[in-house]
């Protein structure tokens, strides 16, 4: 099971939330409800930095709601930015940045 919060610092314009376990199908719910605070406080945030570095992994519906996360902020011109992946998760990320694309800072 997967637990994500957010982080407190200084800069307003970035929100940084940080995932730590493992991502799977079972946090659907987890994802659902932080995909719907982002769109209520999309105006505020100009990055959302999702910190993935304690994310020990990913399964492929894990990995969907990412995308889906990296879909929206797109969409409503914001950058999401994974930050620090490591070992399977940094691969899933890799191989998904293959067909779009997305940020990833080591």
């Amino acid at each position: 099971m997967c637990e994500h919060k957010k982080i407190a610092h200084d800069n307003p314009d970035i929100t940084m939330i940080s995932f730590e376990g493992v991502l799977t199908f079972e946090d659907s719910e987890a994802i659902a409800n932080l995909l719907s605070v982002l769109r209520k406080r999309l105006p505020s945030y100009k990055e959302v930095h999702l910190m993935v570095d304690k994310l020990d992994h990913i399964d492929a519906s894990g990995l969907l709601m990412l995308m889906m996360a990296h879909d929206l902020a797109k969409k409503e011109h914001l950058s999401l930015v994974f930050v620090k992946p490591y070992g399977q998760v940094q691969e899933a990320l890799l191989e998904a940045a293959r067909y779009n694309k997305l940020n990833i800072a080591a």
